[in-house]
């Protein structure tokens, strides 16, 4: 069963959090392709896609909400399941539009309530996704 991971809370500040890196090396080992969908500009998350492993044909710049929410309908095409992990606000439609849907709370700060009502998972570390997937695919 295919299962695509978009990932793009892995940072904050432009600065991954602590296992982002390894936690998308080990998505990448177990066979899950991996995204990033953010609202900064390319060429500073083509950078963070080459520390973090991720092809850089696979980085989405610039994305809105709706952006975020259609790139998520059209990894839906390709793959079976497509899983979202997002932050804030602006994550909520991709989310809403996710066959999985994870709020993470690594990033200090109070989350809109509508996160929490669209998330499935909610974790406080990214190294919580790997769990979450692994479950998933098996």
């Amino acid at each position: 069963m295919g299962l695509s991971g978009i990932e793009f809370t892995v940072t904050t500040g432009g600065r991954p959090f602590e296992g982002a890196r390894e936690s998308i090396s080990e998505l990448h080992r177990m066979g899950i392709p991996t995204y990033i969908a953010s609202g900064d500009r390319v060429t500073k998350l083509e950078k963070m896609a080459d520390f973090l492993g991720i092809p850089r044909d696979r980085v989405f710049g610039n994305a809105t909400p709706t952006v975020k929410a259609q790139i998520v309908a059209d990894l839906q095409e390709e793959y079976d399941r497509v899983l979202m992990v997002g932050d804030g606000i602006n994550d909520i439609c991709a989310m809403k539009k996710s066959d999985v849907a994870i709020l993470t709370e690594e990033q200090s700060g109070e989350r809109h309530p509508e996160l929490y009502q669209a998330a499935d998972h909610v974790v406080k570390n990214v190294r919580e996704v790997v769990a979450i997937v692994k479950r998933l695919v098996h």
